[in-house]
């Protein structure tokens, strides 16, 4: 897509992006690429570092609002969830996707991190991760903190971003446990 281009030029031209592992990601069938958030690069970072499949994202509603911002995400894929109404539609939206075979972007901290270290994951990826038993592979972005941070409306820094793809992480011991929020808690951690 037009999108997928202007972002890999951008990012191979001022950021010198590696893409690490993306062999990790499967080619076909539902997963969950789950990376670290810092900054808003992050999301076509990650769909940029791959090139073999299209991604999906679970985006905030609220960045909709926004006309050029909600043709982008609209444009990216991304599925807006309402964290003040109700966010379970779209978490339901997301599981037909990844039920559809799909791979779907969820950062498991739910927001950017302000200082650029790793926080708690939410119970969200938990249930998707739960309720869609496809493989979730961890995704490490480094170097779009510095670029990028949360708060900040120009680039800060044009040093290198890479994005690694981890392994597929086995969660099939969590498939066990019960169907609610402190499993899904003990699955996003």
């Amino acid at each position: 897509s037009l999108g997928h281009i202007f972002f890999w030029i951008l990012f191979k031209v001022f950021f010198k992006l590696k893409s690490i592992g993306s062999s990790n990601v499967p080619n076909k069938g539902g997963v969950i690429l789950a990376p670290n958030h810092v900054s808003f690069f992050d999301p076509p970072l990650v769909g940029t570092a791959i090139n073999h499949r299209r991604v999906y994202f679970i985006a905030r509603a609220t960045l909709f609002r926004f006309y050029v911002i909600g043709l982008i995400l609209k444009a990216a894929h991304a599925v807006p969830i309402d964290l003040k109404g109700d966010w379970k539609i779209g978490l339901k939206k997301a599981l037909d996707l990844l039920k559809n075979g799909k791979a779907v972007v969820v950062f498991p901290e739910g927001t950017r991190s302000l200082d650029g270290k790793l926080k708690k994951g939410k119970t969200g990826i938990g249930f998707l991760a739960y309720h869609s038993k496809v493989p979730v592979i961890p995704v490490l972005i480094k170097g779009s903190y510095d670029a990028l941070p949360k708060g900040t409306k120009f680039i800060k820094s044009f040093k290198k971003i890479s994005v690694r793809y981890g392994k597929s992480i086995d969660l099939a011991e969590f498939h066990k446990l019960a169907d609610n929020a402190s499993t899904y808690r003990k699955i996003s951690q």
